[in-house]
């Protein structure tokens, strides 16, 4: 048996001897790594007998790996010697791994302002510029905004907001920046005709602190409930814009139609309309032939009304509008009669 064993190594070191250490030696990389600079990247090395390891950097010994793996940081040549455990004469290079380290730019980000109104978004900038190569996703709140791969992007919510910016493996992200969307007002005005061209407006706005008026003739306001008188018949834009002290504003517009008997071309007793307030049907007492007349009814906003309308019976059909203020206008061979109905 011990002659068995003395022949078997006497043939191993026979072979060894004539070339033939059949050791080879892989790495689980490529020959060129690019790496995140500040990054520790594993290379770990693979031989298919036991083995001794030794790693070199830049032909020098590289103190910082062991048998089996090595931490590399750095730019460099990278190399690795195996011998074989059996017969140090059995000896193996690996293939040279030549690393560079990708250097990240500096990523900031800046914002005109942090808050703004609800109908505005804030522009949330970076100082990419051109950084071909980068990939580019914001977040908001740790979470992707879909389609959000640009240098810049336009807040219109509040919330934390930051930039990742990557490369193969590296990634890095930018500060956050927080902006908040604030407030606004809620305009709104209710109006009610008083005698034949006057009106009387009452704010319902929320959430301000300061009103401008406009009331469509030129004439403007700052008082939170003014009154009106028009000198000219017509439909007129009423404009309200309320402003909260955060700086955001809220605008509104509402049509009102003004129309008075005393400019009229027919006189005041060709028409008369009763009961008025009505709470469903008007009747019409006229001194002409109202079935060649035009009638038709308007609201204060100036618009008309679908309402059912008997010539034969000279009655009109209120029941089906809501409560208010409503004009009936009657044109007769080129003239016009205009007569206010309230509707309770």
């Amino acid at each position: 048996m011990k002659n068995l064993v003395f022949t078997f190594l006497g043939l191993i070191s026979v072979i060894n001897l004539f070339g033939q250490c059949d050791l080879k030696i892989t790495t689980n990389t490529k020959s060129k790594l690019e790496i995140c600079k500040g990054a520790n990247y594993l290379v770990q090395p693979k031989v298919n007998v036991p083995s001794n390891i030794v790693w070199y950097k830049n032909n020098d010994v590289f103190e910082f790996a062991d048998n089996y793996s090595a931490y590399i940081n750095a730019p460099g040549v990278y190399k690795v010697l195996a011998t074989s455990i059996a017969d140090p004469n059995c000896t193996a290079w690996s293939e040279e791994i030549t690393v560079t380290t990708i250097d990240f730019p500096t990523v900031e980000l800046s914002v005109p302002k942090t808050s703004f109104c609800p109908n505005e978004t804030v522009l949330i900038s970076s100082n990419l510029t051109d950084q071909s190569g980068w990939n580019i996703q914001w977040y908001k709140y740790d979470v992707q905004i879909d389609g959000a791969n640009d240098e810049n992007y336009d807040a219109n919510s509040t919330g934390n907001y930051r930039i990742e910016i990557s490369k193969n493996e590296c990634v890095r992200f930018s500060n956050f920046v927080y902006v908040k969307k604030l407030n606004a007002p809620d305009a709104n005005f209710d109006l009610s005709l008083v005698g034949a061209k006057g009106v009387n407006l009452t704010n319902t706005t929320t959430g301000a602190n300061s009103y401008s008026w406009n009331f469509g003739d030129g004439v403007n306001s700052k008082l939170s409930n003014p009154s009106h008188i028009y000198n000219v018949n017509g439909t007129y834009d009423i404009t309200l814009i309320a402003a909260s002290d955060n700086g955001c504003s809220d605008t509104i517009v509402k049509k009102l139609f003004i129309g008075s008997s005393a400019n009229n071309d027919l006189a005041e007793n060709y028409l008369e309309v009763y009961p008025n307030p009505t709470s469903s049907i008007v009747r019409m007492d006229n001194n002409f032939d109202i079935s060649k007349a035009k009638i038709s009814v308007i609201d204060v906003a100036g618009k008309n009304i679908e309402i059912p309308i008997d010539y034969n019976l000279n009655l009109i059909y209120f029941s089906s509008v809501d409560s208010g203020i409503y004009f009936v206008k009657v044109l007769f061979n080129n003239n016009q009669l205009i007569k206010k109905v309230i509707k309770i």
